[in-house]
């Protein structure tokens, strides 16, 4: 049977103390600093992109977009993979973010 659960609900119903620990320190780390959190979700965007992990894609390009990434610039990073780590990791990326990047929005340009 496959896990349909993140791996966040599964460390979290392992190791409640250490799954707190770690999502404080997550929020902490991607929250507003010198650098908006907007950024650095498009940069987990990235290197989850680039690992190929898909709940992380899927997440990161979400957060992206509620703190004020607009949908080119979710696909203008991972254009930047097709240059920086090939074409599969760039094809992989546009498939899993395809219903992401084509709702139908104001920010299309």
């Amino acid at each position: 049977m496959a896990n349909t659960r993140s791996f966040w609900e599964i460390v979290q119903d392992i190791d409640p103390e250490y799954y707190e620990r770690a999502w404080r320190f997550r929020e902490y780390v991607l929250a507003d600093g010198a650098m908006p959190s907007k950024y650095k979700e498009l940069v987990a965007l990235a290197i989850s992109c680039d690992k190929l992990y898909t709940q992380g894609m899927l997440r990161h390009a979400s957060r992206a977009l509620v703190a004020g990434a607009s949908r080119r610039e979710i696909f203008e990073v991972i254009a930047l993979l097709y240059a920086t780590s090939g074409g599969a990791v760039f094809a992989n990326a546009v498939e899993i973010l395809g219903s992401i990047l084509c709702e139908v929005t104001d920010d299309h340009h």
